[in-house]
């Protein structure tokens, strides 16, 4: 301003009157204060509509209409990673699969919001992402404000050989020599040979297919049951353990139909039946086994009881009869109802008796000859009819040679002269007699008479011959001349029927003494039909009891019917008599039966009846039978399972890995070899005034180089060709990227750190683009927003929130862009080091893996407290003594690491920030080697920063300092700064989350001095609960979780048996240690990790995750793996458990894992 002898009042006078005549100014003397920034006026600018010619088709484009629209979209459909072919996939780095989902949510043309935590590889993310994006032939505009998250992306494609392919710039003060000259070396970099890889591929996928498949056949639910192999392994497990081995065997009919309804249905019933069996006596000791009486209410009872004493006093009557009546004529001794059938055979037989000798009866011939005795009685009986031809000859014919006679006769009668013959006429003389009366003329009938009369005589002999005989079979009643034939004959039989009884012991010598002293055959079959009405009684009534009860004889003594003995049923019902009581449970327990029959549990009733299991081992019996049965059908139905090989299996996942790394360097040299093959002709051949001259002339011109933003407008279709990937910032895009050219337009923008990118700031980005991709973290740090609030109306809005209201692209597209999050936390060595972020922050999503360093004062969580050091409130607002021994440990630090290990400082506060500085200056002054330590040029050099500052950077060790707490008068209050703020949780995440191996937080307060409550803010509620977990090493989740399954019990209790001490389940989130294995000479430590085909393996259903990544990471942690295949288990237990003892012993002998040094 010009001297004035007025001062400034009168020069603003002269000014006032200088610009009276011209409408619309004036001078006020009025004085306001503003901030004022044309640091993004470009962006500014960048906005206006008419800067794009076509305006009309960009704010059209889907991303534009989705950027501003509340609508979600929830096209969330998963990837099938796992279905990719090999040859589609250009992953440049490794990826895990939250990283890939996220790529072929991009390439399949999605919007995207990447949630990326703490350590997720968000740019690890980014380079494949760029790669995929660039072997499909799309360009990239890769947008970050932060110099730093470019670099790091930059100098990762850089390592690979694809920095080349990608034009950085992010400065606004980017050279245009600088330009030239790397677009001029890309163009003429050597063009690489195109790498086979086919065959790799081939092999891979078939690697890849096969251990899926061994997944799937294991996890697999099968059958109706829907129980997969791994599942049963764990029942059949569990049961063999519950029978000490010697699970009870029961075949399950067709049990791959059973459903879990009708398996759950046969399990309930079957344990009220074992529940009422446990109320019974035992089968076999329980009187009414073999009966099904139905329902019994009590007057079938009291009906049966009177039943059963009448039976009893029926029998008994039976009984005392029978025992008279044999006593009285000897009879045997009955026992059954045959005996007793048999007995009136007997007695029907004896009452036919008459007197004989018992000379006769007791006669041994009738057992030797009795057939002889017939012959006798029909030689006698033909006599008897013959004997009357004796009448017709005289007496003196029994001195005759008759056998002469007649055959001289016979031969003198057949001569036709006969008549002249004297020898003729002689011998009938002789014979004529022979005869009383006048002998027969005919000679024929002479023949026969003569015949006869040597037969009858032959008889006579025959029976004189034998007469002793005969009176031995038959006494007194023998008698040839006059014999009683009908009577001999019926003796005959009956005494052969007699012997035959006495032979079998059914008559007694009492029973002959009767028959000799001649018995009356009426009043014994009288007697014996009393008897038999007795027992006619008796049988009727126990039909009557059969029938009431439903039984049967040959069910309750295995017997027929008449061989059950009297006495039997007289003790069955006599045990029935006395049972009554347990009648009606016994219907109720065959009711039940009866519907356990009708379920699927039928099967494992006999065990239950015949006392093998009993109501607590139904569910184990039946576990083990059904898990045993439907194993070895699926073992014969699924060649995968049937022919695994625990080793073989191992062989085929270690050439996986092989081949999945080999892969990954093959697609390095496949993007090469064709982004050169995309490469423009710029030299010799391009077309006049095309864009590919316009930069071959830029090339070679020497000086007076076009500005960058003019080159780009007129040439950027080539470059886009050469550098398929522009890395910016939201500055220079609007600084080089003219918006009236289309060639800048991209077909994917991706953001970096889009939580700290204003909305306003990332407009220009999403303008250039078809589809984007924004990634970031809503739990960390928004955009600086202290100009905001200045400018800001102070007063809070109900309105719904615009565009203008959300703090960040990130969150603004979260809206309405699908959001996928990265899931794999790859910074921490140590699970507590991101424990409490991830509970708190993460919902547990986080996959952590844990470390076999479970007490190491070189990895993880500490704390450090400082009773007697001081807050000074109002004056420093910091702690020195506190900061004092920050730069302690500082020192102690670097003076044992030197640089190997790098450190960086966090604090809460800038006093307390700038205390530790002003206490490190005086330490440097009295240590001048910490200070060369320290000034060494390192990739990450030692910081101090506060919470505000911090967000970026990570070291291997954090020193956080609270620098609040107690003041001098031993108060404390609940102010913690930023902490308190509105999104103060977030600068507390980002903080805590900085340590990649250690950290360690100084403090003068502890957890339980943190009085909180329901209206404390989040932040510091969350700052209470890490200060509580570096004391305790404790979260509500805490790190060992015991909840396995069946086939991990069994595991577990043979390592235990094998005398290793074993946690389960290790881990805090996502991932766990199936088996951690102690050092037994350092407890703190875990010595080998056993991986087992369980819940993990299941869970993690792409082949890289599972069967590389996951593993390489626990190794590289410092594990000892084991893997322990459930195949292997149940088809070789023994051999299974040697191999991991072994293994486990060879572990001990090994050298300690080295720690960090």
């Amino acid at each position: 301003m010009p001297s004035s002898p007025g001062g400034v009042s009168a020069y603003l006078k002269r000014v006032e009157g200088a610009v009276s005549s011209m409408e619309g100014w004036g001078v006020t003397d009025e004085v306001q204060l503003g901030f004022f920034s044309f640091t993004k006026f470009l962006m500014y600018m960048d906005l206006d509509p008419s800067s794009y010619p076509n305006w009309d088709e960009i704010v059209d484009r889907p991303l534009l209409r989705a950027l501003f629209s509340i609508e979600i979209d929830d096209d969330s459909e998963e990837v099938d990673i796992d279905s990719i072919p090999y040859r589609d996939l250009y992953h440049v780095v490794d990826a895990d699969s939250s990283q890939i989902a996220v790529i072929e949510d991009v390439k399949a043309g999605k919007n995207l919001v990447v949630e990326g935590p703490p350590g997720t590889g968000k740019s690890q993310t980014i380079v494949n992402l760029i790669a995929e994006l660039m072997a499909s032939g799309k360009t990239v505009l890769f947008v970050s404000e932060k110099m730093a998250a470019l670099e790091v992306v930059k100098s990762r494609l850089d390592s690979i050989g694809l920095g080349r392919f990608c034009l950085e710039l992010h400065s606004h003060k980017a050279r245009k020599k600088d330009v030239l000259n790397e677009l001029e070396a890309t163009l003429m970099e050597a063009e690489a040979d195109r790498p086979e890889a086919e065959r790799e591929f081939r092999r891979m996928e078939r690697l890849r297919d096969e251990l899926n498949e061994y997944r799937r056949a294991l996890h697999e639910p099968l059958y109706s049951i829907q129980l997969s192999p791994f599942q049963l392994f764990g029942m059949k497990e569990r049961a063999e353990k519950y029978f000490n081995g010697e699970l009870p065997f029961v075949r399950i009919p067709s049990p791959e139909t059973i459903t879990p309804d009708e398996w759950d249905e046969a399990l309930v019933e079957l344990r009220n039946l074992a529940k009422l069996a446990e109320l019974l006596p035992p089968l076999q000791e329980n009187p009414w086994s073999g009966t099904d009486p139905g329902m019994m209410l009590p007057s079938d009872v009291r009906e049966l009881e009177i039943l059963l004493e009448s039976i009893m006093k029926t029998a008994d009557r039976l009984t005392a009869s029978l025992r008279e009546f044999q006593e009285r004529y000897g009879f045997m001794r009955v026992k059954t109802p045959g005996e007793l059938r048999g007995l009136a055979e007997v007695v029907s037989v004896v009452a036919e008796s008459r007197p004989f000798d018992l000379g006769v009866l007791e006669s041994s011939i009738w057992d030797r000859y009795r057939a002889d005795a017939f012959t006798l009685l029909d030689k006698l009986e033909s006599y008897t009819r013959k004997r009357e031809i004796l009448d017709r000859f005289h007496e003196s014919v029994h001195g005759v040679d008759l056998e002469a006679l007649l055959r001289d006769y016979l031969k003198e009668s057949s001569s036709r002269i006969k008549f002249l013959s004297g020898r003729y006429r002689k011998i009938r003389n002789e014979i004529d007699a022979l005869y009383v009366g006048r002998a027969p003329e005919n000679d024929y009938e002479v023949v026969e008479d003569l015949e006869n009369l040597m037969d009858v005589m032959s008889l006579r002999e025959e029976l004189e011959r034998y007469s002793g005989v005969a009176e031995r079979f038959f006494g007194s009643m023998w008698n040839p001349e006059n014999p009683p034939l009908e009577d001999l004959r019926a003796t005959a039989e009956w005494i052969v029927r007699f012997r035959d009884l006495h032979s079998d012991g059914m008559i007694s010598e009492r029973t002959l003494e009767c028959i000799s002293r001649g018995l009356d055959g009426e009043k014994l079959l009288s007697e014996f039909e009393e008897i038999m009405e007795i027992y006619n009684e008796l049988e009727d009534k126990l039909s009557r009891l059969q029938k009431g009860i439903n039984t049967h004889a040959h069910v309750l003594f295995n017997s027929m019917p008449e061989d059950v003995p009297f006495r039997a049923w007289r003790s069955r019902v006599k045990a029935w008599s006395e049972a009554l009581n347990l009648l009606p449970l016994w219907s109720q327990y065959l009711e039940k039966k009866r519907l356990c029959m009708k379920t699927r549990g039928a099967a494992f009733i006999p065990i239950i009846e015949s006392g093998i299991i009993r109501m607590d081992d139904i569910r184990p019996a039946m576990e083990g039978n059904l898990a045993d049965a439907l194993l070895e059908r699926a073992f014969r139905e699924i060649p995968t399972l049937y022919t695994f090989i625990g080793d073989l299996h191992e062989a085929k996942i270690r050439e996986f890995r092989e081949l999945d790394s080999r892969i990954i360097e093959l697609n390095r040299k496949r993007l090469i070899h064709q982004l050169n093959s995309n490469m423009p002709t710029v030299f010799g051949g391009a077309a006049p005034n095309s864009e590919e001259s316009i930069l071959s002339g830029e090339f070679t011109r020497k000086r007076g180089h076009m500005p960058l933003r003019k080159l780009l407008k007129l040439a950027g279709g080539t470059v886009k060709r050469i550098k398929p990937c522009f890395m910016m910032s939201p500055l220079s895009i609007a600084q080089y990227l003219d918006p009236r050219s289309s060639q800048l337009q991209f077909d994917v923008v991706i953001f970096d750190e889009a939580s700290q990118v204003k909305p306003e700031d990332a407009l220009g980005a999403f303008l250039r683009a078809r589809t984007a991709v924004v990634m970031g973290d809503t739990n960390q740090l928004p955009p600086t927003s202290f100009f905001d609030q200045m400018i800001s109306a102070e007063e809070d809005s109900e309105d719904v929130a615009t565009a203008a209201d959300i703090e960040s692209i990130l969150h603004l597209c979260k809206r309405s862009f699908p959001v996928r999050m990265l899931r794999w936390h790859y910074r921490s060595r140590h699970e507590s080091l991101i424990a409490v972020s991830n509970q708190e922050f993460y919902d547990n999503r986080l996959l952590v893996y844990p470390s076999p360093a479970r007490e190491d004062e070189e990895l993880g969580l500490h704390l450090v407290y400082l009773p007697d050091t001081v807050y000074e409130r109002g004056r420093t607002s910091s702690n020195p003594l506190e900061a004092a021994a920050v730069v302690d440990a500082i020192e102690e630090h670097f003076m044992r690491y030197g640089s190997s290990r790098s450190l960086g400082v966090g604090t809460f506060s800038v006093a307390q920030m700038n205390a530790i500085l002003e206490a490190l200056e005086a330490r440097l002054r009295e240590n001048p080697e910490l200070e060369r330590i320290i000034n060494q040029e390192t990739d990450e050099p030692f910081f101090i920063k506060n919470l505000e500052t911090i967000q970026g950077d990570e070291r291997d060790v954090i020193f956080i300092s609270v620098g609040y707490g107690f003041d001098e008068r031993g108060r404390m209050s609940l102010n913690f700064g930023p902490l308190n703020q509105e999104g103060g949780e977030r600068r507390l995440n980002v903080l805590i989350t900085r340590a990649r191996e250690k950290c360690v937080v100084f403090t003068n307060f502890r957890s339980s001095d943190l009085r909180t409550g329901p209206g404390t803010p989040f932040g510091v509620r969350a700052l209470k609960r890490f200060l509580r977990y570096a004391e305790t090493g404790f979260l509500e989740s805490d790190s060992t979780d015991t909840s396995q399954g069946l086939f991990e019990d069994s595991v577990y209790d043979f390592l235990v048996d094998a005398g290793f001490e074993v946690d389960r389940g290790v881990g805090c989130a996502g991932f766990r240690v199936d088996f951690a294995v102690k050092d037994p000479d350092e407890p703190g430590r875990y010595i080998a990790g056993i991986l087992t085909d369980g819940e993990m393996y299941s869970r993690a259903e792409v082949a890289r995750d599972r069967d590389r990544l996951r593993e390489e990471i626990l190794r590289n942690l410092g594990w000892k793996i084991i893997h322990l295949w459930s195949s292997d288990w149940y088809r070789n237990r023994e051999e299974t458990q040697r191999k991991v003892s072994d293994r486990l012993e060879e572990i001990v002998e090994e050298p300690v894992w080295p720690g960090v040094t």
